[in-house]
């Protein structure tokens, strides 16, 4: 979907044709998708008129993310409605199970894997010939210890395995099942520094909901945690020398793009920290709006740049106004199922992460964040009636004990 662009006009055209002949779509659902268009095109208009004042060709940048990511994302929700959530959760559960196999042989063989890929012969990524995928599962020979799953890169698997994690535990009640499992393996096993980041915020996530007290918890996990970042080489070890290489590529990014030029090697890949620095120098306080979907050709340096960094990459799109948008709705669909702040902002510090290193925001599962809450709430799930059973059941075991004790009396 991401190379071959019409598929993802042609997935929305399926979704839109079931949900019509399903009578999926209520007047409920197109009343709250107005309102949400009415929101999105009144920001984007009165920021292109009066705040960036750059030509319409970047307005229709954003025109273009609405109908191409933003539309599909809301009809699969409204089709979907409360499924929507439980089937995210349980097709990457079923694709981290099938990851977790191919990964073990590719660890005992690569090129076997690899020729498995090559035979089935699907687009590859352009430009790696050492990369090969078949739907199910990518190998990568530049990252053969590590766990690409059904996506093109471990880091950003990594943060698909997290967040159905997190919304796996939302659903089954922080029940360490054997699909947690499952996904917490596949998490490991993708060597990801943002990955694993996320992956501790959901275990605090997990420990606050059952009861841990904070104060004990990073009483004996910061030691523990600070020693094995210090001894595993992809934790404090990449960070501090992904920022040493982002700061040389910083002072020498004008050599980098005459001689990325001319080689004809394609952009510069800045990484994280790079990215978020040369964003901030560029847009500076205009990143609390954002400058357009489209904002690499408003500057001539960001032309032959990778941006790396998802979060200011959102920055740029769609500013801090966006972001905080964004939120807002992603916090509503926890705050339903959590209901304490505290547990949402955990959630959301594990997206701010897994985005630090990918660009998560603007992934289609992201955006259905936007729509979710709407159609996934513990009622339309029926948990709440659960819930109510096993209070009933309760009172009833209560009311019996009384008289049985009363009858043992007697006797």
């Amino acid at each position: 979907m991401s190379y071959i662009e019409p598929l993802i006009y042609i997935f929305t055209g399926i979704y839109l044709v079931a949900g019509i002949q399903l009578n999926r779509f209520k007047q409920s659902d197109i009343r709250f998708f107005a309102k949400f268009t009415l929101i999105y095109f009144a920001f984007i208009t009165l920021r292109a008129v009066f705040l960036t004042h750059l030509s319409p060709y970047f307005y229709f940048y954003d025109v273009s993310f609405y109908l191409k990511r933003i539309l599909f994302v809301f009809v699969y929700c409204a089709v979907l409605k409360e499924t929507a959530v439980p089937l995210i959760v349980k097709v990457t559960i079923h694709g981290a199970m099938i990851s977790i196999f191919f990964y073990i042989c590719q660890l005992i063989d690569g090129n076997a894997v690899f020729a498995l890929g090559a035979f089935i012969n699907l687009p590859p990524r352009v430009g790696n010939p050492d990369y090969t995928n078949f739907f199910i599962f990518t190998f990568d020979s530049g990252h053969a210890i590590r766990n690409c799953g059904f996506v093109w890169e471990p880091g950003a698997y990594g943060c698909f395995t997290v967040m159905a994690l997190l919304m796996h535990f939302m659903l089954n009640k922080f029940k360490f099942d054997i699909g947690a499992i499952f996904l917490v393996l596949a998490i490991i096993t993708t060597l990801s520094t943002t990955a694993y980041i996320g992956l501790l915020f959901a275990f605090l996530l997990y420990y606050r909901v059952h009861g841990g007290k904070l104060g004990p918890f990073l009483l004996f996990a910061v030691p523990i945690i600070t020693f094995i970042a210090i001894e595993v080489p992809f934790l404090f070890d990449k960070i501090g020398k992904t920022y040493d290489v982002d700061q040389h590529n910083l002072e020498s990014l004008d050599d980098l793009t005459i001689y990325y030029e001319r080689s004809g090697e394609g952009q510069i890949h800045l990484n994280r920290f790079a990215s978020a620095t040369i964003l901030y120098n560029i847009y500076g306080y205009k990143l609390l709006w954002g400058i357009s979907n489209g904002y690499q050709g408003s500057d001539k340096v960001l032309k032959n740049v990778n941006i790396s960094n998802g979060d200011v990459d959102f920055l740029a799109k769609f500013g801090v106004i966006g972001y905080l948008f964004f939120f807002y709705r992603y916090g509503l669909l926890f705050k339903s199922f959590l209901h304490k702040n505290e547990y949402v902002l955990y959630c959301i510090l594990v997206f701010l992460v897994l985005s630090f290193g990918e660009p998560m925001p603007i992934f289609h599962c992201s955006l259905s964040f936007l729509f979710l809450y709407h159609y996934t709430t513990p009622e339309l799930l029926g948990m709440n009636e659960e819930e109510e059973d096993e209070e009933e059941e309760d009172e009833e075991e209560e009311q019996i004990k009384p008289s049985g004790v009363a009858l043992g009396n007697s006797h």
